[in-house]
């Protein structure tokens, strides 16, 4: 019986396996991903329990337009099933449109009873009394002209269609809701947009659905920051259709907020990105941080880092600093039509010219200190919606001994002091690549804490006579570089931790948001994979947060490379990588799993090994 239960155990493991090789292709993704995939029933029904009550998808451009740049790697097959995915607009049911008011936009709409807008609960949530589809079209037709209006008057260039196709309906991704997306048709290149694209526009036919949350912004409101979205997506791809996505849905989300001032819905967001909480993420980091400013997309924190933006038109004086990254953009050609345009060194070269005469370094330090400081100067009347940053550490205990933080490209940490009897010397070891500032908090007000005579210290003589309930010291440390890992340690008794320059170089995958996962990519065929988005996140959080596994990565990188171009050219290799990475994988998503099967798995070796020897020993008594 033993032999036989061992047995379906090995099997039933052998089959996850084999599946787990096989269907993690990016195939398997995509098709999962517009609800094409037909061969795991199971799946499908877990998703759609566990998609009960879920939050909408705030916008769904990316996935169709990184399936653009993959095309090539699916197999014919899976690009048969796509195609009218990729390249059709939705057909809707009885479809009927109009045409807006300024002539810009056709909108269109369902006129059967499941497929077209509901307009007693548009009623209801509005106080509106609309009687006909055409109707609420109309109305949305003018809520698009007021974005189209508000865009062109601040200088930037039209899609190139007109009137443009908007098409209301129920999008979704994996069985959930969306409020839009844009997707690019066909390049129409021109002199000065010689990499633009045309595309359409799909938006929730009605935004009544309770995980719209109609009861706080009305169908109406959704409408109009959607449009704000996604027609700003309309123009990116008129500017440059390579471009990467996690500015595009960072400058997306910010325009909510200029056209639109009284919905709010953007700041929602803000949590993901401010309130970072390491236990959130599982297994949590050894060394928590905010999310890089350039990493990729991650469904959340792409939205939320929209704040940044604000950021730089306050600096500046002027939202058209924003608008200058995107005309910046529109002149740099794509290595090739598979992958997107890395943004940071648009982003840097715009903010370098003439009349901003700045760098993506010094705007990212402003911003992170005002983070703290709140020293906004626009939209004050909303200035408590955004969240305080999360405080990494807090310290009401001391001395406190050497602490040492490696920080990813463009981001940053927060740690408390709470007052004590005592007077506070805060000393620091970093990295060129690391800025640091102390803050003092008394009384509501703050500023800031000059550095000490010999530029590695802050003090702050009257810390005692602090107020411990009310008042804080807080020490911030930023990475304002374009290169992962620089180090900072600190301490209140003056002792330092040994601080390393970053020796590892900068990897591919576009972004700027770190890639370098090469062998990984070339298995499961885009470096968006999750699983490939799984070990980015493993090396960023516990492999370049200590010399060994720097060292590791570094060898990595030099000997990966040409591995990863074989293995890209043959799908035996690709299957045979997955299956070896697999193990790895599984550990990576459940670690607690796979440190009780490895301590099963040493404990029946030992066990083995002591019956090994006992036998060897029962041999020798009886020779």
């Amino acid at each position: 019986m033993g032999k036989f239960c061992k047995l379906l155990v090995a099997l039933a493991i052998l089959v996850l396996t084999s599946s787990q090789c096989v269907a993690a292709s990016l195939d398997d993704y995509y098709l999962e991903a517009f609800g094409l995939k037909t061969d795991n029933i199971l799946a499908k029904a877990l998703l759609d329990v566990q998609s009960v009550g879920a939050k909408a998808v705030k916008c769904n451009t990316n996935l169709r337009h990184s399936l653009r740049r993959d095309w090539s790697k699916l197999e014919s097959s899976t690009q048969t099933a796509l195609k009218t995915v990729l390249e059709t607009p939705p057909v809707l049911a009885a479809p009927a449109s109009v045409i807006s008011s300024g002539g810009h936009f056709r909108i269109h709409y369902s006129t059967t009873v499941a497929g077209a807008p509901d307009l007693a609960a548009i009623n209801t949530y509005t106080g509106l009394n609309l009687v006909s589809y055409a109707a609420w079209a109309s109305m949305v037709g003018d809520i698009f002209e007021t974005v189209y209006n508000y865009y062109l008057q601040h200088g930037y260039h039209m899609p190139p269609a007109s009137p443009y196709d908007v098409y209301m309906h129920t999008p979704t991704s994996s069985n959930r809701l969306v409020y839009g997306l844009t997707s690019d048709l066909n390049p129409v290149p021109s002199a000065s947009y010689p990499h633009a694209f045309s595309s359409f526009i799909e938006v929730n036919k009605d935004f009544t659905a309770s995980v719209f949350q109609p009861t706080i912004y009305t169908p109406v409101q959704n409408m109009e920051v959607t449009a704000a979205h996604e027609f700003h997506h309309a123009i990116q791809f008129g500017y440059n259709g390579y471009f990467d996505y996690w500015y595009a849905e960072m400058t997306s989300t910010w325009y909510e907020d200029e056209i639109f001032d009284d919905v709010n819905q953007a700041y929602e967001y803000l949590e993901s990105y401010l309130l970072y909480d390491p236990q959130s993420v599982e297994p949590p980091p050894v060394d928590p941080h905010s999310v890089s400013l350039t990493a990729p997309r991650d469904g959340a924190t792409e939205y939320a880092r929209w704040i940044f933006n604000r950021s730089l038109a306050e600096e500046h004086n002027t939202i058209d600093v924003v608008r200058s990254i995107w005309e910046t953009l529109a002149g740099v050609s794509p290595v090739n039509t598979s992958v997107d345009i890395n943004m940071v060194p648009v982003i840097e070269a715009s903010l370098n010219a003439s009349p901003y005469n700045s760098t993506l370094a010094t705007d990212f330090w402003t911003f992170v200190k005002k983070l703290y400081s709140r020293q906004w100067t626009t939209h004050l009347a909303d200035l408590a919606r955004i969240s305080p940053p999360s405080m990494l550490g807090n310290y009401n205990t001391y001395p406190v001994p050497s602490h040492k933080v490696t920080l990813p490209r463009y981001s940053f940490a927060f740690y408390r002091f709470v007052p004590s009897s005592q007077s506070l010397t805060v000393t620091l070891s970093k990295t060129p690549g690391i800025q640091a500032m102390l803050f003092k908090k008394a009384s509501g007000t703050v500023t800031e804490v000059p550095l000490d005579a010999g530029g590695t210290s802050y003090t702050v003589s009257d810390f005692a006579a602090m107020n411990p309930f009310t008042d804080e010291v807080v020490l911030l440390v930023a990475n304002t570089t374009n290169t992962n890992s620089h180090e900072v340690s600190f301490s209140t008794d003056g002792s330092t931790s040994t601080v390393t320059d970053p020796t590892v170089t900068t990897g591919g995958g576009g972004g700027g948001g770190g890639g370098g996962c090469f062998i990984a990519t070339a298995a499961y065929g885009s470096y968006l994979h999750p699983k490939v988005a799984e070990l980015r996140a493993f090396r960023d959080h516990y492999l370049l947060t200590n010399a060994p596994g720097r060292i590791f990565v570094a060898a990595y990188y030099r000997l990966s490379p040409p591995i990863a171009d074989v293995i890209a050219r043959h799908e035996w290799m690709k299957s045979g990588v997955r299956c070896l990475l697999l193990p790895l994988i599984l550990a990576v998503e459940h670690p607690a799993a796979a440190l009780g099967l490895l301590l099963l798995v040493a404990g029946a070796c030992l066990r083995w090994g002591v019956l090994f020897l006992k036998g060897r020993g029962r041999e020798a008594a009886a020779a």
